[in-house]
């Protein structure tokens, strides 16, 4: 008879240090996922959102939706944007195709987001930044119904942006053509010039059509960077 209770008190003090056990792994695991997951994943969060903020307004509303579409977005970007798109010999006009466009000197800017898509360094002075202003709507005003991606990335002058003729899943398009390149910020004066140029070859790529901008006092460049015959 003491041994059968002896038994029965080992057996409950047995199931019970098993159920202490399985709670206590069972809490091990839940905080061990907390940890090493849910945290960081929190902070990634937090942090990626502050940084979409920081990029400004432009392109989507500066709120939490608007960063989640962001994200949704990111599953189909260019894994590279410094590839040119593909392009073939049916594509080029007669006109408006960049020649020897000079190397940019400087190193690459960092670039950021998606929309808005930001240089997030090397910007101008204000000046500077001024000047290019003043011949980008001069060109613009004069020539109102305009305004090769590939020399232009080679050379070092911009970047795809990273939806460039990616297809989103659930829209059922592209939402930028795969040409669709943005051209760093100038760091001196004679940068402007060269921009200017991709300007007006972009101009001529789209349209056929000379661009002319009085506010650099030469109008149309006649320079071998392009060509605009």
């Amino acid at each position: 008879m003491a041994a059968s209770v002896s038994d029965q008190h080992l057996y409950q003090s047995t199931d019970l240090l098993s159920k202490v056990l399985s709670i206590n792994i069972r809490y091990l695991v839940l905080s061990s996922f907390v940890i090493f997951v849910v945290l960081p994943v929190c902070r990634f969060v937090h942090r990626d959102y502050y940084d979409f903020l920081a990029l400004g307004p432009g392109g989507t509303p500066s709120t939490f939706a608007g960063y989640l579409r962001i994200c949704y977005l990111r599953l189909f970007a260019l894994e590279d944007p410094l590839k040119p798109p593909p392009s073939t010999n049916t594509e080029r006009p007669a006109n408006g195709f960049l020649l020897r466009l000079p190397r940019r000197l400087h190193p690459r800017p960092s670039v950021a987001g998606i929309a808005p898509h930001r240089q997030t360094n090397q910007k101008p002075p204000a000046q500077l930044y001024h000047r290019l202003r003043i011949a980008l709507y001069s060109l613009v005003g004069e020539n109102p119904k305009l305004l090769h991606a590939a020399v232009v990335i080679s050379r070092g002058w911009g970047e795809r942006h990273p939806l460039a003729g990616c297809p989103i899943l659930g829209i059922g398009k592209r939402l930028l053509p795969e040409g669709f390149v943005m051209v760093y910020a100038p760091q001196d004066e004679t940068q402007i010039g060269v921009i200017m140029d991709i300007v007006r070859a972009a101009g001529w790529w789209v349209g056929g059509v000379g661009l002319a901008c009085k506010a650099e006092g030469q109008g149309v460049t006649t320079r071998d960077t392009v060509v605009v015959d």
